[in-house]
């Protein structure tokens, strides 16, 4: 985002509590949940073999937030 951890970490809980305040069960996933899909190494080792456009970092993590979904259980997912 440009802004600092800190700045980053405050955006996120603002983000979750209004999304909470409003009737949801918001959860902000991470990487870190992507990682413990079952299938997460396959599905990183074939994102390495496509080409992803000009920022591949950015949009190999656009298609990893669908295992983080997964391993959240689904739900509606809001950027």
């Amino acid at each position: 985002t440009g802004m600092s951890e800190a700045a980053d970490g405050r955006m996120l809980e603002l983000w979750r509590r209004s999304w909470t305040d409003a009737g949801w069960d918001a959860q902000v996933l991470s990487l870190d949940v992507s990682r413990r899909h079952p299938l997460y190494n396959a599905y990183f080792s074939q994102l390495e073999r496509v080409s992803l456009g000009p920022r591949p970092s950015y949009d190999r993590l656009c298609y990893l937030r669908w295992l983080a979904m997964a391993v959240a259980g689904g739900g509606f997912m809001a950027d």
